[in-house]
């Protein structure tokens, strides 16, 4: 704390007085604020491992300072783009403040044997200190059921293949098709690429299309038993944050729940989950499957419970209301990627 004396002089009609009082003025430099002082240092940044494993394993980054401050790391993804701040007020970091899991802070996702460079700074600080580390496996997202780095649309079976191997499909109404395929998009949650679907509502029926995929039964039996641990998650990037724009997507599971094979409406289960798409950009998605209605067309099924173990085909049902104000003939488009599911609660990026 700086103490700082004041004079004041006054000229009267008996000569010259001097005045003085005492002004006080605070300059904090320590804990209460975090500024880093002038002579401030930082030992250099060192990472726990230079190749950390997310699936199993953390890391976390040490340094000592001279002084309390407000410090920052910025972990920035060289191939993906992806952000990651940790911040915390101390005379250091390390394993107890400074830990990393390879999760995000931003829509990007971390990938796999990219390069992260770990820029520290510190609240006025003007220098700053950095080091760099690979990723050499990305953190614990669920089951990757859809990525679509990898892929080639089959537009005469509207069909593809997922890298996992599952079995893609798209459907259209009569004349409302316009596009579904892999586009390269930067902004893509995963990789660059991501599943593009297109279409118009000419029948004014509400319903567009669907992408969806399918698999035997017991694919998506993951050994959870709690069904509010079931979680789907997807990203969705919209494009209809217009007030007349009412897009929406339903999410729909059927289950084979006589193990036939084949999917019978009102037979068997069919359970369905509606997310408005009336926003611009890239948005996660996650929605436990406890949470799915019984869909009307399963109103004779004889089971009516949610079996995830039964789980024979998902769809991503997309559809525009006319009625708002949307033409017959304007495209209705959004992009899916990174389709995962998560039996230990919703997925954390």
């Amino acid at each position: 704390m700086k103490k700082t004396i004041t004079y004041l002089l006054v000229i009267g009609l008996g000569g010259i007085i001097f005045l003085s009082c005492k002004k006080y003025k605070d300059e904090f430099y320590g804990p209460g604020l975090g500024v880093a002082p002038d002579d401030f240092s930082a030992s250099a940044i060192v990472a726990s491992n230079n190749n950390p494993n997310f699936i199993s394993q953390t890391v976390n980054f040490q340094s000592t300072f001279n002084a309390t401050v407000r410090w920052k790391l910025t972990l920035v993804g060289q191939t993906s783009g992806a952000v990651k701040f940790i911040t915390g007020l101390s005379n250091k970091i390390d394993g107890t403040n400074a830990v990393w899991n390879g999760s995000t802070d931003t829509i990007k996702l971390f990938n796999k044997t990219e390069t992260v460079i770990v820029t520290l700074t510190a609240l006025g600080w003007k220098e700053s200190l950095s080091t760099s580390i690979t990723v050499g496996g990305e953190k614990d997202r669920g089951n990757l059921l859809g990525t679509f780095e990898n892929i080639t649309v089959d537009h005469t079976a509207k069909n593809f293949q997922d890298p996992s191997g599952l079995y893609w499909f798209y459907s259209f109404e009569p004349n409302e098709y316009d596009l579904v395929d892999r586009v390269t998009d930067a902004t893509a949650p995963q990789g660059i690429h991501a599943l593009k679907i297109s279409g118009h509502d000419a029948s004014a029926s509400y319903y567009i299309g669907q992408v969806g995929l399918s698999a035997p039964a017991g694919v998506f039996n993951f050994g959870t038993t709690t069904l509010d641990d079931f979680y789907f998650n997807f990203y969705v990037k919209g494009s209809g944050s217009s007030s007349n724009k009412d897009y929406k997507m339903v999410v729909q599971v059927f289950e084979d729940d006589n193990g036939g094979g084949i999917l019978y409406d009102g037979l068997e289960d069919k359970y369905t989950s509606t997310i408005s798409l009336q926003y611009d950009g890239w948005k996660l998605h996650k929605i436990k499957y406890s949470s799915f209605m019984l869909d009307v067309a399963a109103a004779s099924s004889p089971y009516k419970s949610h079996s995830q173990d039964k789980i024979a085909n998902i769809g991503f049902f997309f559809g525009a209301n006319t009625a708002a104000g949307l033409s017959s003939t304007e495209k209705i488009e959004f992009e899916l990627d990174h389709f995962s599911i998560t039996t230990n609660g919703p997925m954390i990026p």
